[in-house]
């Protein structure tokens, strides 16, 4: 072979030659053949000894693959010239057949006419790596298709450098490696290489370029070797001089005097120049892994063949671990700034999704088919780690998803405290001693805190590090961290030096004084150092963190953290009281979700403790987590029942005044949503008992608002309007009001409804109104759901249909965001009673079946009368007297059984509506008899009660039955025109020109000349 530049080229001769499977060793004439792939089963696993010159023949083909070799050529090499055409035929003849094919269906061994031969199979020096035999990885086939569109562009003659980064472990090397097995089957030049970091200091700094020096050795002994090998001695001398093994030792002098001049800027010049000439005779893929472990010159090496103008079918792929680039270092500047000049791709490579862990688990073959809660559990504890993933789901299929230890299933908690595997836990482990001692000791500390800490804390944790408790193996005093200040500082230099913690939001303390936080990257870094710590050792920091905590006088925002670090501690009466402090704290910020999982933890951690945890303690547990039951799923919560018999208990032990007086108020608050008026009012007893020996106007003002919705519960509207309307609830000097806008909206609730019934129709609106204003401004759904209820409400008793359709629209929209059906059913009630009369009303009465039914299987309390009457009311409308009938059955039924009376009248004047409407104008006898009982009925009951605006209604109704007496010899008429004069504008405009359209029509009003009915 000679080398136009420089002379003859004399190379090594392979040890061997390997293509499809079978290997020919040119030393000895022996030819392997691959079981599976030999064309004859007879010749299936053999191995042959050629005969000299057949192997002679093989061998030259073998070396020029893919080129032309002449019959000169092979007369001169083989025979020295010695012979004819005949002796290569037989040859060649021999070959085919020893390879199973024929002259016309060559495979191997092709005839070119009149000239020679070529083979043409793929021919490398080295075993070829087959393609993944199964399949590739899962939740990745995006990433695979953009590297597949680097190649195509790449293939086109766009060079094309691409960066894929991702955490260690994220699978990386998975996925070039599916990459590189899916190109196998196809025409290209493939090498690659890996940064390697030194194992240790005595084994020196890792060669130049050698992740490169090995991708060129691999395309040298790959397909086509031989004019690779030419291609480097012609244009990469100092390249070819440092791969001794591709070239005969008499060749390496001559290799020396061409590069005497073997500096960095030369090499990557040749090595730019040599892919460039590879790329003209097919398309190279070059594939540089871990270069973040990489030398200055393999990443200079890289950027230079990125910046380069020229053309080249060239696709460069280097792989890094971005948490351990730095930024400012050399590789994070480079990646940047092609990245930024679009001269090179970038590719981040995230965590797995539960599509592809419920992919993984599928397709491991187990018996059990994962369940959603098992996919989560898994997610969870890897964050998506794709060979965390891969070592639970093998953990998995060992144990077919159960137990080892006692064969029950496995529970997602064993799964969320799986140990890390081994491979993760190496990789991982061997960073992190690679970092200074006094940044090992930093990260430990915060370990022991947990995935996120603060300065406080951390501090708190390496004061009992620095007294020898937990110490690994690293001496030292901590870097000569002592004071918080110094933990700060050591804490953001190793997030800056290490990356394994980045800084998060600071906290705030009550004093102003702001303390940074941090949190581990990776929750797998921060498993693994946390397991150095020892028993002992962690107890006593989660202590020492737990006081330092409540010394600075934790926030209740952080109270649950100090809960935490207590439990952990192995102190549940303190753990317990900080789960308390944290609940209320996130009732207070309206975050019903957290109080309800601080409260749940608390109160699991008392069960434990017995007597060790005061009872005083326990009733703020119960009492928050019954609270947020109330504000997720009303007073129909499942759970609620064992929190409430908790309670009743616990008022008997706890030794707060003012607690118990809380306690029983929410005794009385439950009892009255539940619609049990009775059970209610022996409750509100033991209230009013609780509250006389504590002085606080909070609770006035709640025994106030109990005592007010008890009065209108129980039909007496003017009272509670009396007890609600002090001046203390009417402006702004509402206790608490902007601290507790669910008093406001209760107070302005019952005011309202209790003004619209004596017949303020205006102040009514109003109050509801401004009940809506408080709840927005607070901004949490549930009180924004409570306080549109009322809204509703009055527009509905003053007839207004589309300002109800309107706010029962708002009220469906904040309850879908706040996930609450019982709100969702109350909106669709109402919506259905707003449809206009007609083809609109029959549709809103079949829509409002179901919700009415919906609220009354979900324990509707207080209200529940009149939410069946609106129901009852929509049937009317679209005709359904016989559905409207049953409906107010149930409604006078409800009357009676739960005490709630305020629409008693109502229900009744709405009977006798529905049977004057049913009977369709001609009613019989007995049945005109009903009628009139049942408006006398309900005049008598809303006059007793002082529902003037219920009064007013039927009232009308006895006048359009003909002005029949009501009162001994007070007729209807006298009665309703007196009433519209006491009530002037204060009833709705809907029942008000209902009353004077009936006075007029029934002549009454040559009796009363009320103003009334000259207006």
């Amino acid at each position: 072979m000679t080398g136009r530049s420089g002379g003859s080229a004399a190379f090594v001769a392979p040890d061997a030659y390997f293509f499809d499977g079978h290997r020919f060793e040119p030393a000895t004439g022996t030819l392997v053949l691959d079981g599976g792939r030999a064309r004859t089963a007879r010749l299936a696993g053999g191995e042959l000894h050629l005969r000299p010159k057949t192997a002679a023949v093989l061998t030259a083909l073998l070396e020029r693959a893919g080129g032309l070799v002449t019959k000169a050529e092979l007369i001169d090499e083989v025979w020295d010239g010695a012979t004819g055409d005949e002796s290569i035929a037989v040859c060649v003849a021999e070959l085919r057949r020893l390879l199973g094919e024929r002259a016309d269906d060559p495979h191997y061994v092709a005839t070119v006419h009149r000239r020679g031969y070529r083979f043409g199979a793929p021919v490398t020096t080295a075993p070829r790596r087959e393609g993944r035999g199964g399949p590739g990885p899962v939740g990745r086939e995006p990433e695979l298709g953009e590297l597949a569109a680097w190649r195509s562009a790449a293939t086109a003659g766009d060079r094309v450098v691409g960066f894929v980064a991702g955490e260690a472990g994220a699978g990386k090397t998975t996925l070039v490696r599916e990459f590189v097995a899916r190109l196998l089957p196809e025409r290209q030049v493939l090498g690659e290489g890996r940064c390697a970091t030194p194992s240790s200091e005595a084994s020196g700094p890792a060669l130049p370029f050698q992740p490169f020096l090995d991708a060129i050795s691999a395309i040298c002994r790959g397909p086509g070797g031989a004019s690779f090998r030419e291609i480097l001695w012609r244009t990469a001398p100092t390249w070819l001089l440092q791969l001794p093994e591709l070239i005969e030792p008499a060749a390496v002098e001559r290799l020396r005097r061409r590069a005497v001049d073997r500096s960095i800027g030369r090499m990557m010049r040749e090595a730019a120049a040599a892919f460039d000439a590879m790329s003209a005779v097919a398309p190279v893929v070059i594939v540089i892994e871990d270069l973040h472990a990489g030398d200055d010159a393999t990443v200079e090496l890289v950027a230079h063949l990125a910046d380069r103008a020229s053309r080249a079918r060239l696709l460069l792929i280097a792989t890094y671990r971005g948490e351990e680039v730095p930024g400012g270092g050399e590789l994070a500047d480079v990646v940047g700034r092609l990245v930024a000049l679009r001269r090179a791709e970038h590719l981040e490579l995230g965590p797995l999704d539960a599509s592809a862990v419920a992919s993984l688990l599928a397709r491991s073959e187990r018996r059990r088919p994962p369940g959603p809660e098992v996919v989560a559990a898994v997610l969870d504890r890897s964050e998506g780690n794709a060979m965390f993933v891969s070592a639970l789901v093998a953990r998995l299929v060992e144990t077919d998803g159960v137990d080892a230890s006692g064969g029950s299933p496995m529970t997602t908690a064993q799964l969320a405290t799986a140990e890390v595997p081994v491979a993760v836990e190496r990789l991982i482990a061997d960073r992190l001693d690679r970092l200074p001692a006094g940044d090992r000791r930093v990260l430990l500390a915060a370990a022991a805190v947990g995935v996120e800490c603060s300065v406080t804390e951390a501090a708190a944790a390496l004061a009992v590090l620095a007294d020898g408790e937990g110490a690994d193996d690293d001496g030292g005093d901590a870097a000569g961290v002592a004071g918080e200040t110094d933990v700060g500082r050591a804490l953001a230099r190793t997030a800056a030096n290490t990356g394994v913690i980045v800084e998060t939001e600071p906290i705030v303390w009550p004093d102003g004084s702001v303390d940074a936080c941090y949190r581990f990257a990776h929750r797998l870094a921060r498993d693994v150092l946390d397991a150095r710590l020892g028993a002992a050792a962690r107890i006593a920091v989660h202590r020492a963190i737990a006081e330092r905590l409540t010394a600075r006088a934790t926030p209740g925002s952080l109270a649950g953290t100090a809960a935490e670090h207590y439990e952990l501690g192995r102190q549940p009466d303190r753990a317990a009281e900080q789960y308390a402090r944290a609940a209320e704290a996130a009732h207070r910020a309206l975050d019903t979700r957290r109080a309800r999982e601080y409260a749940g933890r608390g109160i699991r951690l008392a069960a434990g403790a017995g007597a060790g945890v005061p009872a005083a303690v326990r009733l703020r547990l119960h009492l928050q987590l019954i609270a947020a039951l109330l504000g997720e799923h009303g007073p129909s919560a499942e759970d609620l029942g064992d929190s409430l018999a908790e309670v009743e208990v616990l008022c008997g032990s706890a030794d707060d005044p003012m607690l118990v007086a809380r306690a029983r108020h929410v005794l009385w608050s439950l009892a009255f949503m539940r619609g049990d008026l009775v059970a209610a009012g022996a409750l509100f007893v033991d209230f009013e008992v609780a509250v006389a020996d504590v002085d606080d106007a909070v609770l006035a003002t709640q025994l106030a608002d109990a005592r007010a919705l008890t009065l209108l519960a129980e039909g007496s509207p003017a009272l509670a309007l009396a007890v609600v309307s002090r001046p203390e609830a009417a402006g702004a000097g509402f206790p608490g009001g902007s601290d507790r806008p669910e008093a406001v909206v209760v107070d302005r609730s019952t005011a309202a409804l209790a003004s619209w019934l004596v017949g303020r129709a205006d102040d009514a609106r109003a109050l509801a109104l401004d009940g809506l204003r408080v709840a927005r401004e607070s901004g949490a759904p549930g009180i924004v759901c409570r306080s549109l209820w009322p809204v509703i409400a009055v527009h509905q008793l003053r007839g207004e249909r589309a300002r109800v359709r309107q706010y029962a629209a708002q009220l469906a929209a904040v309850a879908e965001l706040d996930e609450h059906s019982r709100w969702r059913s109350v909106a669709a009630l109402f919506d259905g009673w707003a449809r206009p009369p007609g083809p609109g009303a029959r549709s809103g009465a079949r829509e409002t079946a179901h919700p009415a039914e919906h609220l009354m299987a979900g324990g509707m309390g207080f209200g529940r009368p009149y939410h069946l009457a609106v129901a009852a009311e929509t049937a009317a409308l679209a005709g359904d007297h016989e559905r409207a009938d049953a409906t107010i059955d149930e409604a006078l039924s409800a009357v009676a059984s739960t005490g709630d009376r305020w629409y008693h009248a109502e229900l009744l004047r709405a009977r006798a509506e529905i049977l004057v409407a049913s009977a369709r104008g001609h009613p019989e006898r007995g049945v005109v008899a009903e009628i009139d009982e049942l408006l006398e009925e309900a005049v008598a009951v809303a006059r007793a009660q002082g529902a003037s605006a219920i009064e007013v209604r039927a009232l009308t109704g006895l006048v359009r039955r003909g002005d029949r007496t009501t009162d001994g010899a007070v007729h209807a008429g006298e009665r309703l025109a007196q009433l519209l004069d006491e009530l002037g504008e204060g009833i709705a405009r809907v029942d008000r020109a209902a009353a004077v359209s009936a006075l007029r029509a029934s002549g009454a009003a040559r009796h009363v000349g009320s103003p009334a009915l000259r207006n």
